[in-house]
């Protein structure tokens, strides 16, 4: 008799895995599809990864169809170039503070996303914004106000039906449980 049991096997550090990856493969110049530069000076990367983290680029090179597409940038100088290529492959980067509004200007205009914000939107500027209540900063804002809204002073509301853990955001418990407990399907 065939048994129909399922098992779900679960890479457990397949994200960090694969980002890692990524990270290694632009160093190593493997598999790059696409050249960006500024100054004169030139970068090699992958579409795939610059598309994920910039709609901007993820247009141009939708609308090219070239093998391996060249994008001059205008008015960036290549170290701010390079630290947006390190941000969009690490998730982070080290900015000095007299170069992160030139900096944030350009990831504004590339749509990198985690950076950019609409700034047409008076609560979306950066500044020093810190909650009045809890003393929390924020560098954006619109998310002081969402924090102010609906986190600051209000006790989580929605609680693991598996162990004592409670969330102030329905998402965080939905991955919680996925990740902690290995169910997916609780909340669907």
């Amino acid at each position: 008799m065939v048994s129909n049991q399922q098992f779900r096997l679960k890479w457990n550090n397949h994200r960090n895995t694969v980002f890692n990856e990524f990270e290694t493969l632009l160093h190593n110049n493997s598999f790059v599809d696409c050249t960006i530069g500024a100054d004169g000076k030139y970068l090699k990367a992958h579409k795939i990864v610059l598309s994920a983290c910039s709609p901007y680029l993820q247009n141009v090179f939708s609308e090219h169809f070239d093998k391996h597409p060249v994008i001059l940038l205008k008015d960036v100088s290549f170290k701010e170039l390079k630290c947006m290529i390190d941000y969009m492959y690490c998730g982070e980067v080290n900015i000095s503070e007299c170069e992160l509004p030139s900096f944030l200007r350009t990831a504004q205009s590339l749509k990198i996303k985690g950076l950019a914000e609409d700034i047409n939107n008076d609560y979306d500027s950066t500044s020093d914004s810190y909650c009045p209540q809890c003393n929390n900063h924020y560098m954006w804002k619109k998310n002081l106000i969402r924090h102010m809204r609906l986190e600051c002073g209000k006790e989580p509301t929605f609680q693991c039906p598996i162990c004592p853990l409670r969330t102030k955001h329905k998402s965080s418990l939905i991955g919680h449980v996925r990740n902690k407990h290995f169910i997916n399907n609780l909340y669907s």
